[in-house]
Order: C-alpha cells, then structure tokens, then sequence
C-alpha cells in the first residue's frame, strides 16, 4: 500500500486510482483557485468583475483551438525526440496520450515522471528513458529562452517600460546561463565522476550537448519545429485570452510576460502547474504593462482553456495508457 502511494506521488501512472485522481484534480483546484482568489482581491474584484460586460467572447474558441496545436506540436517534438535515442518506434498514438495525460493533473507528479514510466513499458531501457525526458525538457527551453531573449532585447531598444528589471533579467540571464553551460559542457570530463549531485549534472549536460545533433538530421528538425509550435500557440493562446477582455498587447511583450511567469512549464512542475501558474502569470503580465485586472481575467481564461477543458480527455488517455501491455526493454 505504502509503496502504491509513493509510487503515485512520485508520478507512476499504474498506480493512479480513481480516489487519488479525484484528489489530486481537487487539490490542484484548490491551489488554482486559491492562487486567482489571492491576485484577484490584489486587482480588485470589481474591476475584474467589470471587464465580462465588454468581453469580446469569439476570442475564447480562438484559445481552445491554439491549445489544441499546442498539444499536437508538442507530440510531434515527443516522439521525434523519442526516436533519436534509437529506441523502438513510438507511435503517434502512444505519444499524443502520454503528452495528453502528462498535460493534465491527474498525477501529483506527472509529467517528465510518467514520461519516463511510459517510455520504459514500451521498450526503452532507463537510461534510454531518462535520456528521452532530459533532452525534450532542454529542447523545451532551449526554444523558449533564445525566443524570449531577442524579445526582450527588442524591447529594449524600443524603450518599452517594464517592472521588477524583468527584460535585463533576460538580456542578461540567458547569455550568462549559456555561457555558464557551455563551460560546464567543455569541462564535463574534469567534473567528479562520484556523487548523486555530480551524477545528475553530468547527465543534464549530456542532454544539453545532444541538442546541437538535434538540427543535423531530419527527425531533429522536426523536433525543433514541433517544440517551436507548441510554445507559438500557447503564447497565442494567452494573447486570445487577453484579446477576449480587449486588452491586445504586442507580440513581443506577449512572450517576455508569458515567458516571465511560467518559471517552469506544466510538464516539470507538480499538479500541471496548478497554482504556480495562476499566482506568477499574472503579476508578470502586469509587469509587462498589462492591467492587473486585465491579466487575472485572462490567465482565468487561458487556464480554463489549457487545464480544464483538456482534464477529460486526460482522464481517457490516462485510462488507456494503464491498460496498454508492458514491453519489455531492447536489446538493439
């Protein structure tokens, strides 16, 4: 029992019950709600209140279907990824529900961790797995930082007023992040070879060197246009919610912001981000220069879109994923 437990927080999908599935979507409801709750009384709930009257509600279907894009190019950069480790063939099916289920909170843990649990019942070895999760969540950033950079930088010269030192944050983080990495890369084989610490850098550095194979061979290529479609449209996705309350921000503040609040992305951070999400979201699009109220209603709405709305479908791939048969690792 104990084992079944630990094994569901830590992100195993066999061992998610109809009880633990139920608490885990409340309890993240709990965090989301209790996190908008928070923002909305620091916006004002009247001011949030007013912006439904003037809502411009055709820009709500215009976010569901930029979330659906999301998901469908983020399976594409799952399996292509999935298929440069020389592991077996990952069917576009297996991909679409194991991103699906991992989009949802279904699991306390979901995620890169069912990633991993899935990839290993269906032939990959643990290294071969792990290798998988590291290198999809590298490419994750490795798209969304350098985009998110150049935006910030745009901004710059345009003289765009922003909060907090958010743009410098990333003119100067994202250089000094990579310059640090690189260094680290260059260097891997001086690190200590012992400890769990050192262990997990030098893999993380692994998959962040492989990066550079990614745009020399075809399946690469489509990994990268895959992952760059996933963020366009959920970027996308938040500016139609932002759109529904008529507030239209520029694209390139639209990604600074977006990127601002989303530390980490769904598929790293517990219960899909429930809580994180709704408090930083926010707070980072007001720094941007966007309406406290403006925001809140429409990280609401976007949350609605991308959380919500897919749970269902969620539940479904989860389902099908448990009873799927397990393989057994490949010897090629």
């Amino acid at each position: 029992m104990r084992d079944g437990i630990s094994s569901w927080l830590k992100g195993h999908h066999r061992y998610a019950t109809p009880g633990g599935i139920v608490a885990a979507v409340l309890l993240g409801a709990a965090l989301a709600g209790g996190a908008l709750a928070g923002v909305g009384w620091a916006a004002g709930y009247g001011r949030v209140w007013q912006l439904v009257d003037d809502a411009n509600w055709v820009w709500l279907p215009v976010a569901v279907g930029c979330v659906f894009v999301s998901h469908v190019g983020y399976t594409l950069a799952y399996r292509e990824v999935a298929q440069i480790q020389n592991g077996p063939r990952v069917s576009v099916g297996l991909a679409g529900m194991s991103v699906l289920a991992g989009f949802g909170m279904l699991i306390p843990r979901a995620g890169f961790r069912m990633d991993q649990a899935i990839l290993e019942e269906h032939g990959f070895s643990g290294d071969a797995a792990r290798g998988v999760v590291r290198r999809l969540g590298m490419l994750e950033y490795a798209i969304l930082g350098p985009t998110t950079l150049v935006a910030a930088v745009v901004l710059l010269i345009e003289h765009f007023h922003s909060e907090g030192g958010v743009l410098l944050s990333w003119v100067v983080g994202v250089p000094a992040g990579s310059a640090i990495a690189l260094l680290l890369i260059a260097n891997r084989e001086r690190l200590p070879q012992k400890g769990k610490v050192w262990t997990e850098l030098r893999c993380v550095l692994d998959a962040v060197a492989s990066l550079r194979a990614l745009a020399q061979c075809a399946t690469g290529l489509l990994a990268i246009v895959g992952m760059a479609m996933y963020w366009a449209a959920d970027i996308t996705a938040l500016g139609a919610c932002l759109a529904v309350v008529q507030h239209e921000v520029p694209p390139a503040v639209l990604i600074v912001g977006y990127a601002t609040g989303y530390a980490m992305t769904r598929r790293s951070l517990p219960f899909a981000g429930a809580g994180a999400a709704e408090a930083l979201m926010p707070f980072a699009m007001h720094w941007m220069s966007v309406p406290l109220a403006a925001a809140v209603f429409a990280v609401f709405a976007y949350r609605v879109c991308n959380l919500w709305l897919p749970l269902a479908p969620a539940a479904l791939a989860l389902r099908r994923l448990r009873n799927l048969p397990v393989l057994l690792p490949s010897t090629a």
